[in-house]
């Protein structure tokens, strides 16, 4: 590992996929990357760019193995390298030179451009689940922004703005960098110190505007989503207390004990939706539980009152469950979350989704896994209030007005413990 002041780069070495291959990815944090809609934009095209700009010159790079992509977040960029480890750095060297130096020709923004705005325009057609959960993440994570706001900011900018956008960009970084796979440490730090050396990061983490989870509000609020869709949908979020990992066990194992009663009552026996399911749906650190049902033919309020009956039933049962019930359920999460990866792209991503986290640490999903065979009925029964008393409900109906979901953000707090 490398850790310096501007720039963070983590070694994870592991040879169990036999194969020489590494993932590298580089997140290049900038202080206004969703500090305006146009900034976050902004962002966006320059990911976009730089994918586009280099889709055909890699070419023979991925015929031999190696691949690249560049996303957007809102801290900034992430560039992500796959492929044989004796290719990489002349792979890395390719994409930040074209990073920092090409021409950002008129042809390629207005191509960049085009597809981030049809895929704005489309968004109200997309998936509802999709939608629902989108509109969840604009409620109760600062800074968002909605795609109908980048939608209308991307139509204001032109090529100069990203070219100035660009060096702005550069100027100002700070990095953090991870590499997985079947290289040694010195091979990690002569790659990790020409990422560094080639983009020469000026700012500390703490000049990074942190993605800040929000706090439901005590009054039980509902949302709908910018859709065009001809199916109804109810998704209640319920929002734990603390952002301790044992707040995060329990919900957890919650999550596990509601969700086979909650298919088997809405879907199976009363038939609500064709989608249905109970889940632990954590915002960053603050755990919570989604609960969500699409239906083709039953209106949102009818879904939420079966909601409502499903919740007060479950409180009941709650009452009366026995340690022994909620064993089976204990144990099925420890065993999901200690699962092993099954490919070295998917290990990569978990321990890089890792390092978003304001407490950077790599054993939380087996700290939590061991954590849920140890929590106890007692402990779920006096959640079960605090829960209920801080819910929110993305619903939808055909032909909904869409919420101004940027209100309700502006009147939350961040979450921390109640």
């Amino acid at each position: 590992m490398i850790e310096t002041p501007t720039f963070t780069a983590w070694h994870m070495p592991d040879s169990r996929f036999n194969t020489p291959s590494v993932e590298w990815r580089v997140s290049l944090q900038h202080p206004s990357a969703s500090y305006s809609v146009e900034e976050a934009v902004l962002t966006r095209l320059l990911a976009g760019w730089l994918n586009d700009s280099l889709n055909e010159s890699l070419y023979p790079a991925w015929i031999a193995g190696q691949s690249f992509s560049a996303y957007a977040h809102a801290r900034g960029m992430t560039l992500s390298f796959s492929g044989w480890r004796d290719g990489q750095t002349p792979l890395i060297e390719q994409a930040l030179e074209q990073l920092q130096q090409a021409d950002i020709s008129t042809g390629a923004f207005e191509r960049v451009r085009y597809q981030l705005q049809r895929e704005w325009r489309n968004a109200p057609q997309a998936s509802l689940t999709g939608q629902a959960s989108r509109a969840l993440g604009e409620a109760l994570l600062t800074p968002q922004w909605s795609t109908a706001e980048l939608l209308e900011a991307s139509q204001r900018l032109e090529k100069r703005h990203l070219e100035n956008f660009r060096q702005r960009f550069l100027d100002d970084l700070y990095i953090d960098a991870m590499a997985v796979g079947n290289l040694n440490a010195e091979q990690a730090q002569e790659q990790a110190n020409l990422i560094r050396g080639a983009l020469t990061p000026r700012l500390t983490r703490n000049d990074i505007p942190p993605l800040t989870p929000l706090e439901v509000s005590d009054e039980s609020e509902i949302l709908h989503p910018h859709s065009t869709r001809e199916e109804s949908l109810v998704l209640r979020y319920l929002q734990g207390r603390d952002t301790s990992v044992e707040e995060q066990a329990r919900l957890s194992v919650l999550a596990q004990w509601l969700d086979t009663t909650f298919y088997q009552q809405l879907r199976t026996e009363e038939q609500l939706g064709y989608i249905v399911n109970a889940g632990y749906s954590p915002l960053l650190e603050a755990p919570g539980i989604g609960l969500i049902v699409q239906s083709p033919d039953v209106d949102s309020g009818t879904i939420a009152e079966r909601i409502d009956a499903f919740m007060n039933d479950a409180k009941t049962r709650l009452n009366a469950l026995s340690d022994e019930e909620l064993a089976a359920h204990r144990q099925a999460v420890h065993d999901r979350l200690n699962q092993r990866d099954t490919s070295l792209p998917s290990m990569a991503n978990r321990y890089w989704q890792a390092t978003a986290l304001d407490e950077v640490r790599f054993d939380r999903r087996e700290q939590i896994a061991e954590l849920a065979l140890d929590v106890s009925v007692e402990e779920l029964q006096a959640l079960w209030p605090a829960l209920l008393s801080h819910q929110l409900d993305i619903r939808f109906n055909p032909g909904d007005s869409p919420s101004d979901i940027a209100v309700y953000r502006e009147a939350r707090t961040p979450f921390d413990a109640r």
